[in-house]
């Protein structure tokens, strides 16, 4: 039997996370459940799937994984609460903010310098951040709560960047812990 290609298989994940992502919202938004019931479920069925394909190495999990565990639910919480009170697309945007927070925290956290191009990109997220906070639309039934929801989708972004940190954290301590054995 020959092997899938490699490159086919990865454009394939790509495809369908596409599909997933970008049908997520919609999905939150039609569902009658909360979105702590939402995120409860999404962990009763991801958690299990985690273990079982991607058998994390436990001796890699460093001081390192419960912040990141913690800012992986508050990731999670954070953008279905959003998605709930706000329209998609403030959600989303707001929640795709987490590199202005790896900008402004990875010196202190990763001892990581800024560049100049990462002011740019900064002013330039912020700019629109900032737009969407000071008017993120007006009520509806698919976004009832537009204000808290904008704010909500912001701190996602928030815990996301930290949670792009803190894994970045553990995989430099995994990566110098197998260079000392």
């Amino acid at each position: 039997m020959a092997q899938p290609n490699p490159a086919a298989r990865a454009y394939g994940q790509i495809v369908a996370c596409a599909f997933l992502i970008s049908t997520g919202a919609a999905v939150i938004k039609a569902t009658s459940f909360s979105a702590w019931e939402i995120v409860g479920w999404r962990g009763l069925f991801c958690a299990p799937f985690l273990l079982l394909l991607c058998r994390p190495n436990r001796k890699s999990w460093g001081t390192f994984i419960l912040p990141a565990a913690l800012a992986h639910a508050a990731t999670a919480i954070c953008f279905i609460s959003a998605q709930k009170m706000t329209t998609a697309a403030t959600g989303i945007f707001l929640h795709y903010t987490s590199p202005i927070y790896v900008i402004l925290l990875s010196p202190w956290l990763l001892d990581e310098r800024f560049e100049k191009k990462d002011f740019v990109y900064l002013a330039i997220v912020m700019g629109g951040m900032g737009l969407l906070l000071v008017s993120p639309g007006e009520a509806s039934a698919t976004a009832p709560r537009p204000v808290l929801g904008a704010v909500v989708a912001a701190l996602g972004g928030l815990s996301w960047g930290l949670l792009a940190m803190f894994m970045r954290k553990l995989a430099r301590d995994e990566s110098e812990g197998s260079d000392a054995t």
